[in-house]
């Protein structure tokens, strides 16, 4: 059964030399449980920077598989230990991404959660820098709020 929740990202990204950035967004989505596997999805808004793009974090005991469609057509898969390589396509061009999940932790349950992912990315094979999601979920209320 797919559950109305508010779905709070941060996405950090740490490229050599460069700052720390991060991004923070809360917004409407949906969880649903599907055997021992958690789907998370919601749309992108134009403060990510994909508006258009519909964003699905499919959560399983020892895998997170990211999809991005719309405007953005992406998957990622992140296993520990394990380097995976992906097409990004952007619309207007593709890029080879490689990622390399080093940490992965999720405590989703019926009520929500969160789910960390630290990984290194490469783009067309070059070492880019590494990133993290921290997303936190919870259960949809008449006091929710879409940011």
């Amino acid at each position: 059964m797919t559950e109305p929740v508010v779905i709070s990202v941060e996405g950090t990204q740490k490229l050599p030399g460069e700052e720390k950035q991060v991004v923070t967004i809360v917004t409407d989505g949906t969880m649903e449980r599907r055997g021992d596997t958690v789907f998370l999805s919601y749309k992108e808004s134009e403060m990510t920077g994909m508006e258009g793009t519909t964003t699905t974090f499919e959560v399983e005991r020892d895998r997170v598989a990211l999809t991005r469609t719309g405007a953005i057509e992406s998957r990622m898969i992140f296993e520990k230990g394990k380097k995976n390589v992906s097409l990004y396509d952007m619309g207007f061009g593709a890029l080879t991404i490689g990622v390399q999940a080093r940490r992965l932790s999720s405590s989703l349950g019926p009520d929500g959660g969160r789910l960390e992912i630290s990984y290194g990315i490469e783009i067309e094979d070059m070492v880019k820098g590494l990133n993290s999601f921290v997303i936190d979920v919870r259960k949809r209320n008449e006091n929710s709020v879409k940011n």
